[in-house]
C-alpha cells in the first residue's frame, strides 16, 4: 500500500490508537481490502513529536482540515484546505487523490449511502 499512497510507513486504525500522540501521523484513507469485511482507516506516520518543521506543521494543518470537511461532505471546503495544504507539499500524492475526489464530487455528489470508503483490489 505504500507503493501506492507514495508514502515509506502506513500504520492501521488499530496501531494508530495504541500509539496514542507518541509519533506524529496523517490519516491516509478509509479502505476495505481484498479478503476483509470491515472497512479501516489507515495513517501515515509522519515524524516524532518535536520534529516537524513550521512547513510541515502547516501543511498537515490544512491536509487534516480538508479530510475533515471531505468526510463531512464539504466538498468545496475540503477542496480549498487541500489546495492550501499543496502549497506547501505540492507532489502529496494523499492531498492530490483527495483533491480530485472533491471535483468529483464536486461535479456529481455522491448518493446518500456514501461512506467513503475506497476498495483495493489487492493488500
Amino acid at each position: 500500500m505504500n507503493k501506492f499512497y507514495e508514502t515509506s510507513i502506513l500504520i492501521s486504525q488499530e496501531t494508530h490508537a495504541a500509539l496514542g500522540a507518541r509519533l506524529v501521523t496523517r490519516e491516509l484513507d478509509y479502505i476495505r481490502v481484498k479478503g476483509k469485511q470491515d472497512p479501516t482507516r489507515i495513517y501515515e506516520v509522519m515524524a516524532e513529536p518535536g520534529e516537524l518543521t513550521d512547513a510541515q506543521k502547516a501543511f498537515l494543518g490544512h491536509y487534516q482540515a480538508g479530510l475533515e470537511a471531505f468526510w463531512q461532505r464539504a466538498f468545496g471546503k475540503a477542496r480549498k484546505q487541500l489546495m492550501q495544504a499543496l502549497r506547501h507539499r505540492p507532489a502529496d500524492f494523499p492531498a492530490r487523490m483527495f483533491l480530485e475526489r472533491c471535483d468529483r464530487y464536486i461535479k456529481r455528489a455522491p448518493g446518500p449511502r456514501w461512506d467513503g470508503v475506497t476498495i483495493l483490489k489487492s493488500k
